[in-house]
């Protein structure tokens, strides 16, 4: 059977799913709005179906102060953003960590000093402004639940 989505929505697939034979099925849900989206996932099956009802706040609705950054690098910006209280304490009000840093890369050109102002605001805002004040930056921000362990990672793709 194929995927189908009967609401809702921005994006539906699922490549194979079976209710047979030990098969396990892992579904990733994305929030990307500031606040609590009521979600449901049904899977429609011959003789029933089966409907999980969650719903999946989000990290970058994090309230956070205004603050006047002097920083060389893309990191050490989002270092000193994920190191605020808010950001410290909103989610552990989710029962959510931050998941380990994989290995990535820093642009070697990162050198000079830059002063980025950024306004009192959202997490979302504060990435959108220091994508915009280091150039062409674009940020992830990825949040699993797995058996009620769930994480966060930030990333970041930057020319």
């Amino acid at each position: 059977m194929g995927a189908r989505g009967v609401g809702e929505g921005m994006f539906k697939f699922l490549q194979y799913w079976s209710t047979g034979n030990g098969d396990d099925t892992m579904v990733t849900v994305w929030n990307p709005a500031d606040e609590v989206q009521d979600f449901a996932f049904t899977l429609y099956y011959t003789g029933g179906h089966y409907t999980l009802r969650t719903a999946t706040p989000s990290v970058s609705s994090a309230k956070l102060p205004s603050l006047q950054l002097r920083v060389k690098t893309l990191s050490e910006a989002t270092d000193i953003l994920l190191q605020q209280k808010a950001m410290q304490d909103h989610p552990a009000a989710l029962n959510t960590t931050e998941a380990p840093d994989n290995i990535g890369f820093s642009s070697i050109r990162e050198r000079e000093l830059r002063i980025v102002s950024i306004p009192p605001g959202t997490l979302k805002e504060d990435l959108n402004t220091l994508a915009s004040a280091f150039g062409a930056a674009v940020w992830k921000l990825d949040q699993h639940d797995c058996r009620g362990n769930r994480t966060f990672r930030l990333s970041w793709i930057a020319k």
